[in-house]
């Protein structure tokens, strides 16, 4: 009976024990980085009544025959198990994913816990908020390298302390630079006597400067003629006319010098004349007139006299002759005074029949239409069917300007003017009219049988550019192409101006051109101004003493493809002692080929001019060959100095952490330097450590020795920061512990009592 009572003694003591642990459990719910507890039970001592048998030939074996004597307490275990993360936001809350422990220090032993609550005292020592113990890691030097062979220690954080400055020395330059950028806008400056009005547009090539183009030769000539129709005489000259005093007794003219008028007539009274004055004609003499005009349509001619200061209706004046004329003559007539004279006078020297679009065809001696006909450009020839005697001047132009297509007809100055639309050579532009069989159009209304319009010329212009980029030498000259209307054939601009994109504007007539090509200078000379096209970027750079310098560099387009200038300048009062400008290049494909420096310099060397070392500085613009720096595709220009490695003196403000336990510094300087590491103890049986209170642990002889880790490297596990880990205690777990801690509880209770029953009963078996 004893042996129950005693093992019911043991039952309530050891359930005991559980309900602690989950006590203890429950009271730790809310505590960060907490690990619960578990209690496991193992059978007590064991009394052998019997010891088992073996089996025989003729009966089988027996089992021993045990009685337990109570329970005991097997194992009070910690589960390391992870716990949920709350986000606190502050940088030095440390929360672990994984196996592994914050490794702190009292100065004479390591302990280890997962709450990381961190926080720094008055000495910038990193330390648990809860312990003080100063938190374990590995310092970086100056650089921000952590040395591999440096021992872990306290992490300390400088706060306070003073970055020095430090000298840009490496500017890193990338994105695009625009093949097809172009802002240069031209600028009419001087159109000498081109006709040029107006250049406007967009040079192609985005390069800015001046351009002096040298324009020489001729435009084209339309081919135009005008007709002198038959009845047109020719001018009467005093060649025509010869004359020969005769002596005193030859006649009866008085002594005096006598003015002759001689006319000439056709059939249709157009006539021409001449005055001749002879001198000194003696008293009764006379004057011989030798009259040889070759015009083959006069028909007579007219002789007026008077004398030199008297008129043609005074006495001795007047028509003298008045007969029929065949030229070439001659005709001779001798005036010996015989001849009183009417008193008439020539109403004119000149009496041309001037055409007009009334005139009648028959009126000006038209006799036949039926063959006249025209070819333009040498095709086919083609007749104006619609044409009769009746038909008028204007009737004919109508029917000329209606039949051939790039023939323009008029009256011009009494005559008809026929002239080819299109100029240019007159082997390839060119107008005949012509008479066939009997027909006379062309003979009386242009002068002749053929009437071959053909006095055209060709264009002899050229246009020579010389470009001169702004602030560099001239380029070697170059020809321009003209620009042709298509509908005249004159030349009317320019192209290839800048590399194209430009529009050069004439007024009527076309471009202009110094004909001979030998001056002056500036009589076809157009002058053309463009803009440059450019892109900059900024970027502040630092000197020796932390001085902080504002560089801009400006990007220039080149009047080559795939090729900007590029040229560095400073706000300030530094000087740039070389290496100041240079050339970008880039491959067709877009990437990086060069970045050179002007002069050949290998660097940009600045002085600062205010007591700090010159800077020298590489423009790092890229690998040639790659798209890793600048480049050069037709796209939007963003290029720009993208970092520098330069800094001002700086104090250290702020932290961060990463989840590889980093710990970077942040300087007022904009700086970033690692400044720590912190280092995580991974243990081989975590189970063993021992719990020294305020959530420590330390090491045991069952855990092994600390294996120190680096977060996120050597070890899976991860730091975050910003966050606590919390409990891992399951309330719902811990709960239903308790009823069954309970349960056992009461029933060993009832097996003490139920002996105590028994022992009773026996008792009184006395009585």
């Amino acid at each position: 009976m004893m042996a129950s009572l005693f093992a019911g003694v043991s039952g309530l003591r050891n359930h005991q024990v559980r309900m602690n642990v989950v006590g203890d459990n429950i009271a730790n719910v809310n505590t960060i980085g907490y690990k619960a507890g578990r209690t496991t039970f193992q059978e007590a001592l064991v009394q052998t009544m019997r010891g088992a048998s073996r089996p025989s030939s003729t009966s089988g074996g027996t089992n021993p025959l045990q009685l337990g004597l109570g329970m005991s307490v097997a194992t009070i275990d910690n589960l390391f198990l992870q716990g949920g993360l709350e986000t606190t936001g502050q940088v030095t809350d440390l929360g672990i994913q994984g196996t592994g422990f914050f490794v702190v220090s009292d100065g004479q032993q390591d302990f280890y816990t997962r709450a990381g609550a961190f926080g720094f005292d008055a000495d910038s020592n990193m330390i648990s908020l809860s312990t003080g113990y100063i938190l374990q890691g590995k310092m970086a030097d100056v650089d921000g390298t952590i040395p591999a062979n440096s021992p872990i220690g306290n992490i300390v954080m400088p706060f306070g302390q003073q970055d020095p400055a430090r000298e840009t020395s490496e500017i890193n330059l990338g994105m695009n630079l625009n093949s097809a950028a172009t802002d240069s806008v031209a600028t009419l400056v001087s159109a000498g006597n081109s006709n040029v009005i107006a250049v406007s547009g967009y040079a192609v090539n985005g390069s800015g400067g001046q351009h002096v183009i040298t324009i020489t030769g001729s435009n084209a000539q339309y081919s135009e003629l005008s007709g002198i129709h038959a009845n047109t005489l020719d001018d009467v000259v005093a060649g025509d006319v010869a004359t020969v005093v005769g002596g005193g007794g030859t006649g009866t003219l008085p002594a005096d010098d006598y003015v002759y008028t001689v006319i000439a007539q056709n059939s249709l009274g157009n006539s021409t004349g001449v005055e001749i004055t002879v001198n000194a004609v003696p008293a009764n003499g006379s004057v011989d007139l030798t009259v040889t005009y070759a015009d083959p349509d006069v028909t007579s001619i007219q002789i007026y006299r008077r004398p030199a200061g008297g008129t043609y209706g005074g006495i001795l004046g007047g028509k003298i002759y008045d007969g029929a004329y065949a030229a070439p003559g001659p005709l001779n007539f001798t005036d010996d005074g015989s001849q009183a004279g009417d008193g008439a006078s020539p109403t004119t020297i000149n009496t041309t029949l001037t055409l007009d679009s009334a005139t009648q065809l028959s009126a000006i001696g038209v006799t036949d239409v039926s063959g006249f006909r025209l070819a333009v450009d040498g095709g086919t020839w083609v007749t104006l069917p619609a044409l009769s005697l009746d038909s008028s001047v204007g009737d004919l132009i109508s029917a000329i300007n209606a039949s051939a297509p790039g023939v323009t007809a008029s009256l011009e100055n009494g005559e008809i003017n026929i002239k080819r639309d299109y100029a240019g050579a007159p082997s390839a532009y060119n107008i005949v009219l012509e008479d066939t069989g009997t027909s006379d159009v062309c003979a009386q209304v242009f002068g002749s049988a053929i009437f071959n319009v053909n006095n055209g010329a060709a264009s002899t212009l050229q246009a020579t550019d010389v470009f001169t980029p702004t602030d560099r030498t001239a380029l070697a000259p170059e020809d321009l192409e003209l620009i042709f209307d298509p509908i005249n054939g004159i030349v009317t601009g320019i192209s290839g101006l800048g590399g194209g994109g430009l529009t050069v504007q004439t007024a009527s007539g076309g471009l202009v051109g110094d004909p001979d090509g030998v001056g002056p200078e500036t009589s076809s000379t157009l002058i053309v101004d463009t803009d440059e096209t450019q892109h900059a970027t900024s970027i502040g750079v630092f000197d020796s003493q932390g001085g902080k310098h504002n560089l801009s560099i400006t990007f220039t387009k080149s009047w080559l493809d795939n090729q900007w200038f590029w040229e560095a300048s400073f706000t300030g009062t530094e000087t740039i002692r070389s290496g100041g400008s240079g050339v970008v290049n880039f491959n067709p494909d877009g990437s990086l080929a060069s970045f050179t420096y002007d002069g050949g310099a290998s660097s940009l060397n600045v002085s600062p001019n205010n007591g700090a070392y010159d800077m020298d500085i590489d423009l790092l613009a890229g690998t040639a060959g790659t798209f890793d720096g600048l480049t050069g595709f037709a796209a939007a220009s963003t290029a720009a100095a993208r970092s520098q490695n330069g800094y001002g003196v700086g104090i250290l403000s702020n932290i961060s952490i990463d989840s590889s336990g980093l710990i970077t510094g942040i300087f007022t300087n904009g700086v970033s330097r690692v400044l720590a590491r912190i280092y995580l103890a991974e243990f081989n049986n975590p189970g063993g450590l021992l719990k020294t209170g305020r959530s420590i642990y330390q090491e045991s002889a069952n855990t092994g020795s600390a294996i120190m880790s680096i977060p996120a490297e050597t070890t899976s596990s991860t730091i975050t920061s910003g966050a606590l880990e919390i409990s891992n205690v399951d309330l719902a777990q811990e709960f239903t512990n308790m009823i069954v801690s309970q349960r056992g509880f009461q029933a060993n209770a009832r097996v003490i009592t139920t002996s105590d029953q028994m022992l009773n009963e026996l008792v009184n078996l006395k009585s």
